[in-house]
């Protein structure tokens, strides 16, 4: 009996385990999404626009089949991280592009002196 309960226990924190590491990979699948979405569209009218928008698609079926593997095996999808990790990711973004427009502004400034 108690080597019953004891596998029991395992194969839960196993599930658990594999939760945890896929709902991170979830994580990181919709930030890459996203981005690839925002250069796909950035660079549309460029030479490398149909790759970019080919690449783009391809990582959100990636993810979309990630989201299936998921539903398949009964692990529920943590939206609180998904949605943690892109907020995250878009506000450093902010932040470097504040960076890069000061820098460029004390450039100009330097020019004109």
């Amino acid at each position: 009996m108690a080597g019953t309960s004891t596998t029991i226990a395992s194969r839960r924190a196993g599930a658990d385990l594999l939760g945890i590491y896929l709902n991170d990979h979830l994580a990181g699948a919709t930030a890459g999404t996203q981005l690839a979405r925002r250069v796909a569209k950035s660079h549309q009218n460029g030479p490398d626009g149909s790759v970019l928008a080919q690449f783009a698609k391809d990582v959100a079926d990636d993810r979309a089949s990630l989201v299936r593997i998921m539903s398949t095996l009964g692990i529920a999808i943590r939206t609180y991280k998904v949605y943690a990790l892109i907020s995250r990711a878009e506000r450093q973004a902010e932040l470097l592009e504040e960076i890069r427009r000061h820098a460029a502004d004390r450039v100009i400034r330097c020019r004109a002196a």
